[in-house]
């Protein structure tokens, strides 16, 4: 026979072993999302040190570059980054120039130029070996071949732009072909002779 009492102690019996099983259950789906936490976490550290190795290697490659490289916001022209070879063909100190423009420090000679290859950039997203008039710090003109390309980073677009130069390059030309000018020109009585008696 069924007592009030067992009925009771059945539904109590019952109701502990659903909120053991529910305990259990729920013990399960902590371990479970506890688990998923600490993956997702090694899956950022481990990208966090990729992008650290990364990094490393672009600031490495960046700083070592002869050719002087500035990496400019496009919003506001300012330069937010400039390598050892800027430093030393512009005679401008990477403090002093980074937050600044271009036009500021009086990089350009005719900002004209300046304007072909921005110009260039907007419709074609990159610049190569564009010939420009550079001024350096104490204000020595220098000839240069301009590369510059566009990217974004995050919601912004940033230049980098790269500047080789050629100033000595081009005088040993000039030299060359004032050689062989005046060589010809020494030349041409002679020839001019030779070819009149045959």
């Amino acid at each position: 026979m069924v007592t009030a009492n067992g009925v009771q102690i059945g539904s109590a019996v019952e109701m502990v072993l659903i909120a053991l099983a529910l305990a259990d259950r729920f013990n399960a789906i902590l371990k479970q999302n506890d688990a998923a936490q600490k993956e997702q976490l090694r899956a950022e550290q481990r990208l966090v040190e990729t992008l650290r190795d990364s990094e490393a290697r672009f600031s490495g490659v960046f700083q070592c570059m002869p050719d002087y490289v500035t990496v400019t916001r496009m919003a506001d022209e300012r330069i937010i980054d400039v390598n050892q070879g800027f430093e030393a063909l512009s005679g401008w100190a990477r403090e002093d120039a980074i937050g600044r423009s271009a036009t500021e420090l009086g990089l350009w000679k005719n900002t004209a130029e300046r304007m072909r290859i921005v110009d260039t950039l907007v419709r074609d997203g990159v610049a190569k070996e564009v010939e420009a008039r550079m001024h350096t710090k104490d204000g020595t003109l220098r000839e240069c071949l301009v590369s510059a390309s566009t990217f974004k980073a995050g919601d912004e677009s940033f230049m980098v732009a790269m500047v080789r130069d050629i100033t000595e390059a081009k005088l040993k030309d000039a030299a060359l072909q004032a050689s062989v000018s005046a060589r010809q020109a020494a030349e041409w009585p002679t020839r001019s002779r030779a070819s009149f008696w045959r």
